[in-house]
């Protein structure tokens, strides 16, 4: 497995967040597929030379919510937990499509080079040049080749989000995917179901909430942090109760 390491991550929000973060947040990088990863702090701490007590809190700290992340996708979250050691890395295809994009100008690069050596070649075997209808159909081959090569990069990074669940009304469904703006996936959405449980929600309260608070994601541990007024409580119990009759 391997990763990019963007010389920006030195420079924004993880300033200051010590050796064992950026330590684990390589080993992210470079073992992340499909946009999740498996950490377990027991098997990492002597990997990475340090404890597992800092391993946890290096995980917690790349769990947190960061107002100042260059990407607000997730509120800044750069990991979500899944499971006792599975996470979703929010970004991992966003930042693996600007990888293949370097790929895809270093291999158009190398091609056309090839190209210019092919040519030199003939005419230094025959004295003349290419002729324009070789050096045209050559030309087309390859401006052919770069729109396959970009089409297929385009395809990877497009995400179908998932149809709206019937517990859903298309209304709070199509409100909420205009909120998230971040494509949102099966495994995403099940999170999301998870965590309203948790809050004691169902699952279109909880989207209607994140439509109103400009949420892109949910946490039953954000409700408890809120501490509404009487009067919001009763506001939105009223809300509620409304939307579970019009059902």
């Amino acid at each position: 497995m391997y990763g990019k390491f963007f010389a920006s991550t030195f420079t924004g929000s993880m300033v200051g967040a010590g050796t064992d973060v950026f330590a684990v947040w390589g080993y992210v990088i470079a073992n992340a597929t499909s946009g999740q990863v498996e950490l377990n702090p027991k098997l990492l701490a002597p990997m990475l030379g340090t404890s597992v007590e800092a391993v946890t809190q290096a995980i917690e700290f790349l769990c947190r919510p960061d107002d100042e992340s260059r990407s607000q996708d997730h509120n800044g979250c750069r990991l979500i937990r899944e499971g006792t050691f599975a996470y979703i890395v929010p970004n991992h295809l966003k930042y693996r499509s600007i990888r293949n994009e370097d790929d895809r100008r270093e291999y158009n690069r190398i091609k056309k080079q090839e190209s210019r050596e092919r040519m030199s070649k003939t005419k230094s075997l025959t004295g003349q040049p290419m002729s324009a209808v070789s050096a045209h159909t050559e030309a087309e081959a390859e401006a052919e080749a770069e729109a396959k090569t970009k089409a297929k990069e385009e395809k990877k990074k497009k995400t179908t989000s998932p149809s709206a669940p019937s517990d859903v009304s298309p209304e709070v469904w199509t409100d909420f995917l205009k909120t998230r703006k971040a494509a949102l996936t099966e495994t995403a959405l099940a999170g999301i179901r998870r965590e309203a449980k948790k809050a004691g929600m169902t699952l279109e309260e909880a989207l209607r909430m994140c439509c109103e608070r400009a949420w892109r994601g949910f946490k039953a541990e954000w409700m408890k942090d809120m501490k509404p007024s009487s009067e919001q409580v009763v506001d939105e119990a009223y809300e509620i109760l409304q939307a579970r009759q019009r059902r």
